[in-house]
């Protein structure tokens, strides 16, 4: 592993750089980690086994992280049109998520070669409404004028149908862009409360996830234990899981982004072709959100559970309270003793 992925290895299980290469090191040579943990303190710095075990699961998935970028770099090598940018930010994307919505141009590519003629024929009308440039003229009296070509001619009505059809073409653009969909997922997982809902489960179960039933709480703010037990609920169909946001902060943030210049004859068919899209796109999103919640509540419980069973294991018999024992004798003398 090179210098940036220890350093991502010992932000997350928080340890210095050192220890964790020394750990990534000897775990690379197939030793136990109760075996570096009883046996390779002098070289880890004393890391505990929940430590090494954290550890372990981060070079797990750095490992399937970098693979994943070998994938997709060898896939934009294989287009014969590499572009160089996104290449660089393909190998600099630590995070999953980030690149799969990297590879969505490539995807792009191959349903654009599928477009129908019929959908070819409006590409020119779409580019113009996705540049917002007033040249030759605001966008109805460029329509009017596209669809007079010889190649448009009977395939729409009017300007307005043309305009449609160019806002789909838009819609697709706008879903296959990797900042559209960062930039949506950042502001879901800010915003996001989950709510859960009853349903008319009548199993034996029922009773044991009724409390759950009403809860409406920040997603951040759920506890590891509730969170996981509502998602059993929603899997066994005792609990339904809703997941809220502000969708209108959400649009407003796009369209800051994505109108050019607002009041122009363009940012109605854009805001909408930003609302269609975000319809598209919110039922994977909040998929995502949800999933990467149930991984790092897993996480969160796993860590919990096993300092405390360290905890329990590794003190003494009697614990941390003071015993005092007097044993009398026939003779009237006594022993005592006292411990802690």
């Amino acid at each position: 592993m090179d210098h940036r992925q220890i350093q991502r290895i010992a932000e997350r299980s928080g340890v210095t750089p050192a220890q964790a290469e020394a750990a990534v090191a000897l775990l690379k040579e197939d030793f136990s980690i109760p075996f570096i943990a009883m046996w390779r303190k002098d070289v880890t710095g004393n890391l505990s086994e929940h430590t090494l075990e954290h550890i372990r699961l981060l070079v797990r998935q750095e490992t399937a992280l970098e693979n994943r970028r070998k994938s997709a770099i060898e896939k934009l090598a294989q287009s014969g049109n590499p572009d160089s940018g996104l290449v660089a930010a393909i190998e600099n994307c630590d995070d999953p998520l980030e690149l799969e919505d990297m590879n969505l141009p490539q995807r792009r590519d191959k349903r654009r070669r599928s477009l129908s003629a019929a959908q070819r024929d409006f590409v020119p009308l779409a580019d113009y409404l996705w540049q917002q440039e007033c040249r030759p003229g605001p966008l109805d009296f460029f329509a009017e004028e596209f669809i007079r070509q010889p190649a448009i001619i009977g395939k729409v009505l009017s300007p307005e149908e043309a305009i449609l059809r160019a806002r789909h073409i838009v819609v697709e653009r706008i879903t296959e862009m990797p900042e559209v969909w960062k930039l949506v997922r950042g502001k879901m997982q800010e915003t996001a409360v989950l709510k859960v809902h009853a349903t008319r489960y009548e199993g034996h179960q029922r009773e044991r996830f009724a409390p759950y039933a009403g809860l409406e709480k920040p997603l951040d703010d759920v506890d590891p234990e509730t969170l996981l037990s509502v998602f059993r609920g929603e899997k066994i169909g005792a609990l339904r899981c809703e997941l809220a946001f502000d969708e209108e902060g959400i649009r407003k943030a796009l369209a800051e982004r994505f109108v050019k210049e607002p009041g122009s004859s363009f940012e109605k068919d854009i805001v909408e072709a930003l609302r269609d899209a975000l319809r598209v796109m919110l039922p994977e999103l909040e998929q995502q959100v949800l999933q990467r919640a149930r991984e790092q509540a897993e996480a969160r419980l796993i860590a919990a559970i096993q300092k405390q069973a360290e905890k329990v294991l590794m003190a003494t018999p009697v614990g941390s309270v003071p015993v005092c024992a007097i044993l009398p004798f026939k003779e009237g003398s006594v022993a005592w003793a006292a411990v802690g």
